[in-house]
């Protein structure tokens, strides 16, 4: 994975944790967004990026928080926990948190409170494997499959963190190559 991608997921992510803790690092990891235009998903992301920046302009601290925890904390069906979509409350889940912990440490990601299968902390591990199969796996069989599911729920939304996570969706579609989704669809029906 590119530099460029590295740094873009790291402010995908700044810009998908709650609006209130640094509001203006938020702010202004979406302004770096504004100059992305390498190939469409690039482009597609940087227009959700400008838009979440004006959002949070426009709007203030606030409105983007009230906004932000209608659609990602008030219901299950929109939560940025990917373990969650995947295995719900079952056991498989706890298994899947317990084995990214020590991914997380190595990496130095931290995890600020949250849990390990939070999108914004699950972007900062990939943003920082520096084995492109490791990354590959990680898109693969948790980001992609939870971030499909986010993506349905927020179908037709207009508010600016919808933009984001279907421009992220398409951008990972794009830095994964087809051969390894397809590898993964292989062993699913095997």
């Amino acid at each position: 994975m590119r530099d460029i991608d590295r740094k873009l997921l790291e402010d995908v992510a700044t810009c998908l944790e709650y609006p209130g803790i640094a509001f203006e690092e938020k702010s202004a990891a979406a302004r770096r967004g504004l100059g992305l235009g390498e190939t469409p998903a690039h482009r597609h992301m940087g227009r959700a990026l400008s838009g979440l920046a004006l959002h949070l302009t426009e709007q203030g601290r606030a409105e983007s928080e009230e906004q932000y925890t209608r659609l990602f904390d008030l219901s299950p069906v929109c939560t940025q926990h990917l373990g969650y979509h995947l295995y719900g409350d079952a056991y498989e889940r706890g298994a899947l948190l317990a084995a990214l912990m020590p991914e997380m440490e190595q990496a130095g990601v931290r995890l600020d409170g949250e849990l390990p299968d939070f999108l914004p902390v699950l972007l900062r591990l990939l943003a920082r494997l520096p084995d492109e199969e490791d990354a590959t796996l990680l898109v693969v069989y948790l980001i992609a499959p939870g971030l499909a599911k986010m993506v349905a729920a927020v179908e037709g939304a207009s508010d600016p963190w919808s933009a984001i996570v279907r421009a992220l969706d398409e951008l990972l579609r794009e830095l994964v190559p087809a051969g390894a989704r397809e590898t993964k669809e292989a062993h699913a029906h095997a």
